[in-house]
C-alpha cells in the first residue's frame, strides 16, 4: 500500500496533507479553485476535525449567522427549496416510504415527533396560537365543509365507540357534571330554549323506547317544530291567564 501512494505521489495521483503530514490520493482532498493545483492542502478528515472543533467553540456566533442568513435570504431558500423538491420528488417519496415500511422505522420515527414535541412546547403552542389567530375564517371554512362531509360517518363512529362501552362515557359524563355543576347547567338550559336537534332526538329516543342514534333523522325536526308549537301554546296560554286574573 505504502509502495502504491508513493508511485501515486510520483505520477501526480496523490499528495501529502500539510496537517497531517500523511499521503493521500487526490480523492481524499476537497476542491479549492484557489489553489494551484485546485484542491486544498489539507485532507477532508484533517477540515473535519477543524471545523468541528471551531463549530464547538463558536456555537453561538454560527447559529447567529445562520438564522440572519435565513431572515435575509428566505426567499432564495424558498426557490432553491421549491426547485429541489421538484427536481428530485419521486427520489424523496422513494425514500420516506423506504423508511416508513417497516415497523421500527414507524415507532422511531414517532418517537421523534414526541420529543420534538416535547422540546419544542413553547414555540409549537406559540406558533399554532398565531397561526390560529391569523387564519381563522380559513380554519371555520375549512372545519364547516368537514363536519359536512364527516357528520355521518362520524356520528357513526361516535355511537359504536360509545355503545360499545358505555359505562365508560357514562362515568366520565357523571363526573364532568359534579366538577362542573353550573357549566353544564347553563349548556343544558340553552340547549332546551332554543330546542337543539340533540334535545329534540332524546325527547324522540324517551318518547320511542330507542336508541338516540336509532332515532330517524326526518323524525328531529318534525319534533323540534313540535316542541316550538307546544312552547308558543303554553306562552300565549299563560298570559291569557294573566289577563284572566287581572
Amino acid at each position: 500500500m505504502l509502495t502504491d501512494l508513493v508511485l501515486a505521489l510520483l505520477n501526480g495521483h496523490a499528495k501529502r496533507c500539510t496537517k497531517c503530514g500523511e499521503v493521500k490520493l487526490l480523492g481524499e482532498f476537497a476542491k479549492n479553485k484557489a489553489r494551484r493545483d485546485g484542491l486544498n492542502s489539507r485532507c477532508r478528515s484533517c477540515c473535519a476535525v477543524a471545523f468541528s472543533t471551531y463549530a464547538e467553540s463558536n456555537r453561538e456566533r454560527l447559529l447567529e449567522c445562520k438564522a440572519r442568513y435565513r431572515v435575509e435570504n428566505r426567499d432564495l431558500l424558498i426557490e432553491r427549496s421549491r426547485k429541489y423538491e421538484e427536481a428530485n420528488r419521486d427520489k424523496r417519496n422513494a425514500r420516506k416510504r423506504e423508511r416508513a415500511s417497516t415497523p421500527e422505522a414507524r415507532a422511531a420515527a414517532a418517537e421523534r415527533n414526541r420529543t420534538w414535541r416535547s422540546e419544542n412546547a413553547t414555540y409549537l403552542s406559540n406558533y399554532t396560537r398565531q397561526y390560529n389567530a391569523k387564519n381563522k375564517d380559513r380554519r371555520a371554512a375549512v372545519k364547516k365543509l368537514w363536519d359536512e362531509r364527516m357528520k355521518e360517518e362520524q356520528r357513526e363512529k361516535w355511537a359504536a365507540r360509545y355503545y360499545a362501552n358505555p359505562e365508560k362515557y357514562r362515568a366520565r359524563s357523571r363526573a364532568l357534571t359534579r366538577n362542573n355543576p353550573e357549566s353544564v347547567k347553563r349548556r343544558n338550559r340553552a340547549l332546551v330554549d332554543e330546542i337543539h336537534p340533540n334535545y329534540a332526538k332524546q325527547c324522540l329516543a324517551k318518547n320511542l323506547g330507542v336508541k338516540c342514534v336509532e332515532v330517524p333523522a326526518e323524525f328531529i325536526e318534525m319534533k323540534r317544530q313540535l316542541l316550538k308549537a307546544k312552547r308558543t301554546v303554553r306562552a300565549v296560554t299563560n298570559h291569557l291567564k294573566g289577563i284572566d286574573h287581572e
